[in-house]
């Protein structure tokens, strides 16, 4: 029965409140409350508008939301343009509570959120100061007014992820995004001499994406305009411009909350929904969390797993390292605190290798700038020569095993959709084919070549072989490119090869090329089970 009338009530005010005639103003003493269900009820959400401007939809709305999280309720006052949040009262901190949510304007002009018993949950803090009513301007900024129309407060000053049309952040501001169930945020921030986006994480600040005028200027504030975001100066010139990619009236900026991606937004009244005319990080390989620690974004937008024997604590304590090259691979990421300038690759080197700390370094040779991380987060393959890059990881130095044979290199890349990628080299370079003879006849060993097929791959036609690995089961062989098979097993000889279950010969049937997005003729199935290395390749 309770619960019954609880839900009863919540209908009452829920129904009252989203009926009622809304204004874009309220007066000294104006109250609104919304009841919290007894219960938690996953993925409740109920809202209570109380303002609302005259303009043509979509338009602002602003009032009290009710949400359930992890099994508590958020009340928070937010502004909505149209269906988008672009301010909140629980950005930086929500205030959980229950019974009730309420929102008030004291008739000392005090703006207040409170919840059961009373419990103050945000506040203006203008109690005072002459406040006659709250306002929400055609701009979408919510406003308190003395009886001069002065503003003695406003959400402006306030912003969270999102910058309206016609609003301006002053420099050493900032935007922020909290990705859910996450301790690390993104921040979009104005530096006298560029903009840039950061990854906030632990004791960790990488910037990800920056914008620098093209002549060093000091930048005092930025305003978002119907056709990009201006840059001004200290005198209100317009120094630079980041232009829109359409011709279309921008409403809002904001942070991505999941990819910390920077968009601008205009209303598309085909669609009625916002759409991004402009985001800063085109691929997602540039995005920062994209992929997770100790991970790589391949050109194909899929992580692997870059595995480097041994943990970080290692070069701290007891164990030595040395530096890698990894080739064709950097990371997005860059630590300010972690940066040098007018350096060689070989002192960037150095540092990382002196420092226990250090688990990786980035050297740019267009502006000799080196960057040292404590973490492997934020990599991508890239083509090192056009971009100038070098990228090196710290490995354990292990010396040389019983039989005077130099152990394998310690880096290993494994794509998670299932293609296995060896780093085949030793410590010094020399590659696995001249180890000894002996491990031609290992070489050979590890694979059975059991069909051919040619797939088209972009336009191109790509042979492929099906193989069978030493140790796995015939249900785990896959298909590699056959360019592959000879790269890394360079003595293995296609023509010579007999292995379809005795048979004596390879099948080369002319068949139609298969498309690499068909799935569904390709027999035998390749494994959907997680790749594991050749036995005897296993360290």
């Amino acid at each position: 029965m309770n619960i019954l009338f609880s839900l009863a009530l919540l209908i009452h005010f829920t129904t009252h409140f989203h009926g009622h005639c809304t204004t874009d103003n309220l007066q000294l003493g104006a109250q609104t409350k919304v009841a919290i269900p007894n219960l938690s009820i996953i993925g409740f959400v109920t809202r209570a508008f109380v303002l609302e401007t005259s303009q043509p939809v979509p338009n602002f709305r602003a009032g009290l939301t009710v949400e359930a999280v992890k099994e508590k309720y958020v009340c928070s006052f937010d502004v909505f343009l149209g269906d988008v949040k672009v301010w909140s009262s629980s950005h930086f901190s929500p205030f959980f509570t229950s019974e009730k949510c309420v929102i008030d304007l004291t008739m000392d002009g005090d703006l207040r959120l409170t919840g059961q018993n009373d419990q103050l949950g945000w506040r203006t803090a203008t109690f005072g100061q002459g406040i006659k009513r709250l306002q929400l301007s055609n701009t979408g900024n919510l406003v308190l007014l003395d009886e001069f129309n002065h503003i003695k407060w406003q959400s402006f000053l306030y912003p969270t992820n999102v910058m309206l049309w016609g609003q301006r952040l002053d420099a050493e501001t900032k935007l922020t995004s909290h990705p859910t169930n996450s301790d690390s945020f993104y921040s979009f921030e104005i530096h006298p001499d560029k903009l840039a986006l950061y990854l906030n994480s632990g004791k960790f600040k990488y910037s990800y994406w920056e914008f620098n005028p093209q002549k060093p200027k000091n930048i005092s504030f930025i305003r978002l305009a119907t056709n990009g975001l201006q840059l001004f100066n200290d005198i209100g010139h317009k120094i630079a411009q980041i232009p829109t990619k359409r011709l279309k009236v921008l409403r809002f900026l904001a942070i991505e909350n999941t990819t910390g991606n920077l968009g601008f937004y205009y209303y598309s009244t085909m669609s009625h929904k916002f759409k991004a005319s402009f985001q800063a990080l085109r691929n997602k390989c540039d995005q920062p969390n994209f992929c997770k620690q100790n991970e790589i974004c391949t050109f194909s937008n899929n992580c692997s797993i870059l595995q480097v024997k041994g943990s970080p604590g290692n070069f701290c304590e007891t164990s030595k390292g040395y530096m890698k090259d990894i080739q064709n691979k950097v990371s997005v990421l860059r630590d300010e605190n972690k940066k040098m300038v007018n350096t060689t690759k070989e002192s960037c080197e150095g540092l990382c290798a002196k420092d226990c700390a250090c688990l990786g370094a980035l050297f740019r040779s267009v502006n000799r700038e080196c960057y040292l991380y404590e973490e492997l987060r934020g990599m991508k393959e890239v083509d090192s020569v056009k971009e100038g890059m070098s990228f090196m990881v710290k490995v354990l130095d292990d010396g040389k095993n019983g039989n005077g044979l130099k152990k394998w290199e310690l880096i290993l890349i494994i794509v998670v959709d299932g293609i296995v990628l060896f780093v085949s080299e030793m410590a010094d370079g020399t590659r696995l084919r001249t180890l000894d003879e002996n491990f031609k006849t290992l070489q050979e060993a590890q694979l059975q070549l059991q069909h051919q097929r040619i797939i088209n791959r972009g336009g191109q036609m790509v042979p492929q072989l099906l193989i069978k690995w030493d140790g796995m089961t015939e249900a785990d062989s896959t298909w590699e490119d056959k360019h592959s098979i000879q790269q890394h097993f360079p003595t293995f000889h296609l023509e010579d090869k007999v292995n379809l279950k005795g048979e004596g010969n390879v099948m080369n049937t002319p068949r139609p090329p298969i498309q690499e997005s068909d799935t569904s003729s390709v027999v035998p199935r390749r494994s959907e089970r997680a790749r594991k290395l050749p036995v005897k390749l296993r360290g």
